[in-house]
């Protein structure tokens, strides 16, 4: 056997998973979910436009499961051109402000001296992982590609990645993750929106009070839940009101067992008292 042959994810043929469509006129538009018609698998588990999932990776070498360059390709995605922000690798031969570049060549980075918008290089990034069900199974042995235009998310993901490793010891292999995509406002002009990825480590062994974090219609399920009474959050806040003295939220929540759904009352209770300027404290063990 060839000694130091290179690992290859082999990803799911039917197609990349994006936050962008094509409207009826045949523009690109971006939205606020996964686009995932292609796979039926993951609309079974997740619903026809989730904003998040969870994901996992088959391998610990963050350059085979992550890529990201800026590229420009022909109408009929032929790549012309890649660069790494320093380098171009021309793929064709091709003439930028009179200068003549052969097919192969590699030069300086020439993205800034092109005024034509069209002709510049634009952010790719790749992204080859598992999904896992909501439960934190494997939804199906397929490794899925994402591919995302932008420049954000591609930070966004590689910081967690390279974060997780070096604490982790060099380990990413099947540690669940949660993926989202948000529309956020540009800073120049706020009704400019853009789809922005971000991906959040999950220990497997927290998964279960986790999860209602990563899918928040769960959040939901549990504060209506005849488990833990009607509106158990306006009760304890009314007891809230009653005392002087700091409150001891989690000793008011001794009754609720199961430490997901108490996890999930403090966060409830939290989001909704932070406007009433009441002195509180949580005590409670860490997840």
């Amino acid at each position: 056997m060839i000694k130091n042959l290179q690992i290859r994810l082999v990803c799911d043929k039917r197609g990349k998973i994006t936050s962008g469509i094509k409207t009826n006129e045949g523009y690109p538009k971006a939205v606020e979910y996964f686009v995932i018609e292609d796979f039926p698998e993951i609309e079974a588990e997740y619903g026809k436009q989730p904003k998040k999932l969870l994901v996992a990776f088959p391998i610990n070498d963050i350059h085979s499961l992550f890529d990201c360059n800026y590229v420009l390709y022909s109408k009929n995605q032929t790549k012309i051109r890649q660069c790494d922000g320093e380098n171009c690798i021309h793929r064709i031969d091709e003439e930028i402000n009179g200068v003549k570049y052969l097919a192969g060549e590699e030069s300086k980075c020439i993205c800034d001296e092109i005024e034509d918008d069209k002709k510049r290089c634009r952010c790719v990034m790749y992204l080859k992982c598992w999904i896992l069900r909501k439960n934190g199974q494997l939804l199906s042995p397929n490794i899925y590609l994402f591919q995302s235009g932008s420049e954000n998310s591609a930070a966004n993901i590689f910081s967690e990645l390279e974060k997780v490793r070096t604490l982790n010891s060099e380990i990413l292999q099947n540690i669940p993750f949660g993926l989202s995509v948000n529309m956020i406002s540009s800073k120049d002009e706020a009704k400019k929106k853009f789809p922005i990825w971000t991906l959040q480590a999950i220990p497997r062994n927290q998964l279960g009070s986790n999860i209602e974090y990563l899918l928040p219609e769960k959040k939901k399920e549990i504060s209506q839940s005849s488990e833990i009474g009607k509106d158990p959050i306006q009760k304890l806040i009314e007891e809230i009101k009653q005392k002087s003295d700091c409150v001891k939220i989690d000793t008011m929540l001794s009754s609720v067992e199961q430490l997901d759904r108490k996890t999930m009352l403090i966060e409830l209770l939290d989001e909704k008292i932070k406007t009433l300027n009441i002195d509180y404290e949580i005590e409670t063990s860490p997840l």
